[in-house]
């Protein structure tokens, strides 16, 4: 039996290792569907598990901060076209430098969202 099965007292089946399946009474706290205490969730835990839940975590906030990025980015997409208007004769090259700043975000979009699941 796993150190796991022994401390919320199941057997191999998932069923109570007691013995009192069926109709049995059954002693509270003992398995079968009931809540668990938020500092035993994480109970049987190591370094590496640890580690892929902070990998995913940050995971997830990087993918999580690239939908406001992209709007920031877009804005400056904007503001290139509309410097067009004054005059100015650099519009493909702040353009150029914008797109390429999109490309860099989906970059890191792409292993964000990869990085997540792994936590």
């Amino acid at each position: 039996m796993s150190e796991s099965s022994r401390a919320f007292n199941v057997d191999g089946a998932g069923q109570p290792a007691d013995g009192a399946r069926g109709g049995g009474k059954r002693r509270p706290g003992a398995g079968g569907g009931g809540s668990v205490p938020f500092h035993r969730l994480f109970a049987f835990a190591d370094g590496a598990d640890a580690a892929l839940m902070l990998v995913g975590a940050v995971g997830a906030v990087a993918n999580g901060a690239a939908l406001p990025l992209m709007t920031v980015l877009f804005g400056g997409l904007v503001d290139a076209f509309g410097g067009a208007a004054g005059g100015s004769g650099d519009v493909l090259a702040r353009v150029s430098q914008v797109s390429l700043e999109f490309v860099y975000l989906a970059i890191a979009s792409a292993v964000a969202s990869f990085a997540r699941p792994a936590g």
